[in-house]
């Protein structure tokens, strides 16, 4: 056979050709044992030089059971060589997660040892070291192999024969075993290990130990152990002979993050420089940024991105927390900048958090470049800035850069169209999606509905985008894996308020309920609204019926709508008692809903409780002080009503409080002053006009009634 009939062979018989390698390297493997049942017989002839170098070949390989064969042949000869070669061989395969070899290969090794008194202590120890090390990076964690093996080679008990080869544990030997400690999230154990290395075994803890010590609180599965990070944090730093460094501070503030607790992290990171001089590395500014993060002080969270940024760059950590922030205060500018930095992670000279060389098996790799959740959030920081075209560009960027545009992307992409009420690009986007393979999930057509719905409160189409809701509706019922929730329903709901469809609204209320749902308040207020949008002030108060009925205590957002609804419906005295109840519910409503009551009760000409409710609003906090309109609405109906006297008063209040004063508030007032025959206070009035720099002159209506009132008080 040819090399291209052997090459197309393969390819078209793939289980052939992997059949074809596994014996290839059982072929390797069985002239290697081979090799080594022939150097056992033929042992006079292998000189000590070509062990270390056989060992070497051997432990790269994917099983260990040769280096223990040949360790355990050259029993009568070991040397340093040899030794040295077990050693990296149990740390090659610990660091590989072969923690099962590794520890074979250290307990076939240490029972030679045991048999050879020319093998030195410290070597014996060093094995040990390396087998609990090796405990350490298994996953899961073998933290009780780790602490037998200690145990086994230095409390001896009664075994007499091990108890002349006892050996001594060293900080080495701690340090292993506490990091075992923190990866098995053990800090009970940790704490008990640490203060009996001292008293017991005489071995003072330095900064790993400590730091370990540290980090096995932070990984406690209890929050609180923070405070005992910080107590072992002091009590390091309280040792003049532990050096400090980042590493101790940085674990610390972590377990601070965990807890929830920035204002510790915080504290800490400027102690480190102010106190023990100790300068924070890049990494110490990310976990503060991230302790921030777990607080929602997404201010702060930026605030030390900028610090860290003055001395390092920002790394993927750092980067995903800054984005996050960006994301939760809608910075879509400063999102994108961000994004632009996380690129060049991508480039390999990019220092990133490492471990010094330390490798564990399954440990995460460092961030090169943006992934999916950097799109994600900063797509959805332009979303919520109203930067919605900034969101397409980069959800098509990541199309360009190879990564799968993900349903969490799109609908972030979505949620912008929805923020901006482009419903033919929300579906335009559906259906990209549907091309990409990507399907939408419950979100996705909730946000598009809600596109829909945000088009038909902006716009005089009510058609079109209502149809368009609908058929998403439907959609969502016929596939199980979208089945509506609550937020569908709302947004549906919704849809149907702003299509001015209330009998719609209200069946689909019906609908959610008989599925088993719980209406939220949302849903309430969607149905409120589809009340408010025709003036159905009856079926407001049957709503109002069935929320006391389902123990829902309306909120602003409700009663705002109900009062609005009643405003069309010309029922200002509803409008009055709902607005007095929603200050004995202690609720607050803003401007716009005093300002709608006191329309409902001019526009009724009952001035008296109109009056009363700006007297109640200028004597409240600056949240609901009376604006321009409030005033302007009063001051014309009190005009109209001839009250002149009380109008003014009105207009001096507005001017006091810097406030523009229309001129059709003067003429109104004026025209009352002359229709009660009030000529010398009209000019007055006008007389104030002009000093606040209107010209009625050019007014053909006050120049008229001036030259009547100058003609009336000229007159005998």
């Amino acid at each position: 056979m040819t090399k291209t009939q052997n090459q197309r062979y393969h390819h078209h018989h793939p289980h052939r050709r992997k059949n074809k390698m596994r014996f290839t390297s059982f072929r390797w493997y069985f002239a290697i044992c081979m090799l080594v049942v022939h150097m056992e017989i033929q042992m006079q002839f292998c000189t000590a030089s070509f062990v270390p170098s056989l060992l070497k070949l051997i432990s790269k390989s994917s099983s260990p059971v040769s280096t223990l064969r040949l360790f355990s042949s050259t029993q009568s000869n070991v040397d340093r060589g040899s030794l040295q070669e077990v050693e990296r061989a149990i740390v090659r395969l610990g660091r590989s997660g072969k923690t099962d070899d590794a520890l074979d290969l250290y307990r076939r090794s240490m029972r030679e040892c045991r048999h050879d008194s020319a093998v030195p202590g410290r070597n014996k120890l060093k094995l040990m070291n390396l087998a609990i090390d090796a405990c350490a990076r298994a996953r899961p964690t073998r933290l009780s192999t780790a602490f037998e093996i200690f145990f086994d080679e230095v409390n001896s008990g009664d075994d007499v024969e091990k108890r002349t080869t006892m050996l001594r544990p060293n900080v080495f030997t701690f340090g292993a075993l506490m990091s075992a400690c923190a990866r098995a999230r053990d800090a009970e154990k940790a704490i008990k290990l640490l203060d009996v290395m001292e008293s017991k075994y005489g071995v003072k803890p330095n900064a790993v130990v400590f730091g370990a010590a540290i980090s096995a609180c932070e990984r406690s599965y209890s929050n609180a152990m923070y405070s005992t990070s910080l107590e072992l944090l002091e009590r390091a730093c309280s040792d003049p002979s532990v050096s400090l460094s980042p590493i101790l501070f940085n674990t610390a503030m972590s377990a601070c993050a965990r807890a929830e607790k920035w204002e510790l992290a915080v504290g800490l990171i400027r102690d480190m420089e102010m106190k023990y001089n100790i300068q924070p590395d890049e990494i110490s500014y990310a976990t503060v940024m991230a302790a921030c993060e777990r607080s929602n002080q997404w201010k702060m969270v930026l605030q030390y991105a900028d610090i860290c940024e003055q001395s390092f760059r920002l790394d993927g950590v750092a980067l995903s927390s800054a984005l996050h922030a960006c994301q939760q205060l809608a910075l879509a500018d400063k999102a994108i900048s961000y994004l632009e930095r996380m690129k060049y992670l991508q480039k390999e000279d990019v220092d990133q958090r490492t471990t010094n060389g330390r490798k564990r098996s399954g440990a995460r790799k460092p961030l090169r470049g943006p992934d999916e959740v950097a799109y994600f959030l900063t797509i959805s920081a332009c979303s919520r800035a109203g930067e919605w075209r900034k969101g397409l560009d980069v959800l098509e960027e990541m199309k360009a850069t190879g990564l799968s545009r993900s349903v969490k992307a799109y609908s972030a992409a979505i949620g912008g169209c929805a923020e901006a009420g482009e419903w033919k690009v929300a579906l335009r986007l559906l259906t990209e999606m549907s091309d990409q393979g990507v399907k939408p999930n419950v979100v996705t057509y909730s946000t598009a509905i809600s596109a829909c719905a945000k088009a038909l409160s902006m716009s005089d189409d009510k058609e079109d985008p209502f149809r368009a809701a609908m058929i998403l509706f439907k959609r969502m019922k016929q596939d199980t894996r979208t089945a509506p929730n609550i937020v569908s329903y709302n947004a549906a709901i919704t849809a149907c308020a702003e299509g001015l469809k209330i009998d719609q609204a209200f069946a689909l209320f019906n609908e959610l309920t008989q599925t088993k749902l719980e209406p939220t308040i949302v849903t309430y207020g969607g149905l409120m609204t589809a009340c408010e949008r025709v003036g159905d002030s009856e079926k407001a108060e049957r709503l109002f019926s069935i929320m006391k009925e389902n123990g829902i205590v309306a909120n602003e957002i409700v009663y705002g709508a109900a009062i609005s609804c009643c405003r069309k419906a010309e029922k200002a005295d509803k409008c009055y008692s709902l607005l007095k109840e929603m200050l004995k519910l202690d609720l607050r409503p803003n401007v716009a809903t005093f300002n709608t009551v006191i329309r409902a009760l001019t526009n009724s000409n009952d001035l008296t409780k109109a009056l009363r409710i700006l007297k109640y609003m200028e004597s409240r906090d600056e949240t609901v002080s009376p604006n321009q309109r409030t005033y302007s609405m009063i001051i014309s109906a009190l005009a109209l009503n001839n009250m002149p006297e009380e109008a003014e008063t009105l207009i001096s209040a507005m001017s006091s409080k810097g406030m523009n004063v229309e001129v059709e508030l003067y003429t109104a007032t004026v025209r009352a002053y002359e229709t009660t025959h009030k000529p010398r206070l009209a000019l007055n009035l006008m007389e104030k006009m002009r000093r606040n720099g209107y010209n009625f002159y050019d007014n053909p209506v006050l120049d008229r009634i001036f030259k009547a009132l100058v003609n009336t008080l000229s007159s005998p």
